[in-house]
């Protein structure tokens, strides 16, 4: 079993207790909102690229592949290699075998 490990984007302050102490609900919402951190490599990978072009394609394949064979469970490999095919459209086996 792998850790589930989560974004929490900090609205307000510059961390977490600056945060809590000026805006409870900021937090508490921030908390709620909370991605899962593959969610975050990926919106900030597809989010500087444009997976259109076949050279954002390589490249969104180039950052996110390491990561997503590194992550220990295979059915979390298997789930974000899915989604990454799909937010790039190229096969799925096209991307096991790069």
């Amino acid at each position: 079993d792998g850790m589930n490990i989560k974004y929490v984007f900090i609205p307000s302050g510059k961390d977490p207790d600056e945060c809590i102490k000026n805006n409870p609900a900021d937090w508490e919402r921030a908390v709620m909102e909370a991605k899962a951190m593959m969610q975050y490599y990926f919106d900030k990978t597809l989010g500087a690229l444009d997976v259109e072009e076949l050279d954002g394609k390589r490249e969104a394949a180039k950052k996110l592949l390491p990561i997503i064979t590194k992550l220990g469970s295979p059915i979390d490999q298997d789930f974000w290699l899915k989604r990454l095919s799909e937010k790039i459209n190229i096969k799925e086996e096209v991307l096991q075998e790069w």
